[in-house]
């Protein structure tokens, strides 16, 4: 798998964007091109964030009862990031 050039946490595209703007990022700009490859992790319990179903993205469904906040602080979130970057995290 190869490094990503984006990673979202708790990504909102897929439940509010769309839900509020009724429409996805590549449907409002002609010129859109998603990255590579885009990692998106998100939490089942997470009332914002979810999985996104655009081309492109890898989304990682994280078990935990933790809901929106403090993804960056969360150890099982840096190990996923740290390991599709190929690099070792002390959690």
């Amino acid at each position: 798998m190869p490094a990503p050039k984006l990673v979202t946490t708790g990504s909102p595209l897929a439940t509010l964007y769309v839900r509020f703007f009724e429409s996805r990022p590549q449907d409002r700009v002609a010129s859109y091109t998603p990255p590579k490859f885009w990692l998106n992790v998100y939490r089942p319990a997470d009332y914002i964030g979810g999985a996104i179903p655009f081309k492109g993205v890898v989304n990682r469904k994280l078990v935990s009862e933790r809901m929106h906040t403090e993804y960056w602080r969360d150890p099982a979130v840096m190990a996923v990031v740290a390991d599709a970057l190929s690099l070792k995290f002390q959690g």
